[in-house]
């Protein structure tokens, strides 16, 4: 609005300085005023256009005044953090901590650290400085050790499953044994019945075939050893007496199969076989009253056995006792059991006994 107010006091100025002193005007100076005119009219139009905006302006948005805001120094979030900081400071000045406490530097990822309250430096507090309390004790767990340790409970669990039991290692290895002692695979039956006979010692037909398989490979002297086991540890020791008797007469030891057969005697009802082995190895070895003895509790348990009443009959031969020799000899032939070398000697002697019994009458 000046600079308006300026250009109308310019234009008047101009104006009365073309007047000419007294009545007299230069022919020039009637278009010049009349221009001048045309000016200021256009000049006012355009101050009332722009008074009509400037009111419209402030009729249709009335401009709240803006108030200047009272300059305050409020402190910074920095500056607030190094005030508390100092403030802490000085607080653990005064408070000594009876051990220090160590201070872990924290990750670029961790969570943002909680800022502490800003005090307002118009009102300074004269509070107790803060106690610096330890921090509490969190029981920290090891995951790698929980996760080592359930490692294991696991692999225990799994070996216990697939380990089988001392009785699962024995059904298999009786199973497995007997059935290549079947077959005459000798080496698979000795190892799986060796196996069996060490779960359970008592097993005697596992160490019963284990001797079998042992002796048809050669090894004689395991044999031997299995066997002395079996006349300590098993259940009948008879029959590895028998075994190892027969073992030992197979190599020409009469004497000390005779002897192995001494160490465990069953009662004939319960194990004829011993009785008779018996009776044979002492008439080889020469020990014709223990044959003589043995062969009467055989015939009296089965009189009909011809076998065994021809070893009667030649116990009584080899003691002179010839009567009772033909009578045994005349009953073993009679049975017609008697294998064909048996017949053949038994006929021989009733010849000869009857012989010499039909001379003995005559006589």
């Amino acid at each position: 609005m000046s600079l308006i107010n300026d250009m109308l006091k310019d234009l008047e100025a101009r104006g009365g300085a073309e007047k000419v002193t007294g009545d007299v005007r230069s022919t020039p100076a009637a278009p010049v005023r009349s221009a001048n005119r045309g000016l200021l009219f256009v000049l006012g139009a355009l101050v009332i256009l722009l008074a009509g905006a400037v009111a419209w302006l402030m009729v249709s948005e009335p401009e709240e005044p803006v108030l200047a805001a009272p300059v305050t120094t409020t402190p910074s979030v920095a500056s607030q953090m190094n005030s508390s900081l100092t403030d802490s400071e000085e607080a653990a000045k005064s408070v000594q901590p009876a051990e220090p406490v160590p201070v872990v530097a924290e990750k670029e990822h961790d969570a943002a650290p909680v800022l502490p309250v800003p005090v307002e430096e118009s009102t300074p507090t004269t509070e107790a400085p803060p106690v610096v309390s330890e921090p509490a004790t969190v029981a920290v767990v090891d995951e790698s050790s929980v996760n080592e340790s359930r490692t294991q409970d696991t692999t225990e669990m799994i070996v216990r499953r697939h380990e089988p039991t001392a009785a699962e290692k024995a059904a298999r290895a009786s199973r497995e044994g007997f059935a290549a002692l079947r077959r005459n695979d000798w080496d698979l039956a000795a190892r799986m019945l060796g196996e069996l006979v060490l779960l359970e010692p008592a097993n005697d037909d596992a160490r019963e075939g284990l001797v079998i398989a042992l002796a048809n490979q050669g090894r004689l002297a395991e044999v031997d050893g299995v066997l002395l086991d079996g006349l300590a540890v098993g259940v009948e020791p008879a029959r590895f007496a028998k075994l190892r008797a027969r073992l030992l007469a197979s190599r020409g030891e009469v004497a000390e199969a005779l002897q192995s057969l001494a160490v465990a005697v069953p009662a004939v009802t319960e194990d004829p076989e011993f009785h008779a082995m018996r009776g044979a190895l002492a008439q080889q070895a020469g020990d014709y009253a223990l044959a003589l003895q043995t062969y009467r509790k055989l015939v009296a348990f089965a009189p009909g056995n011809g076998t065994w009443q021809a070893g009667l009959a030649m116990a009584l031969d080899q003691t002179g006792d010839s009567a009772q020799a033909l009578e045994a000899y005349r009953r073993a032939y009679a049975a017609g059991d008697l294998e064909p070398a048996l017949a053949d000697h038994v006929r021989a002697r009733l010849d000869t006994l009857s012989d010499r019994n039909e001379s003995n009458e005559e006589m």
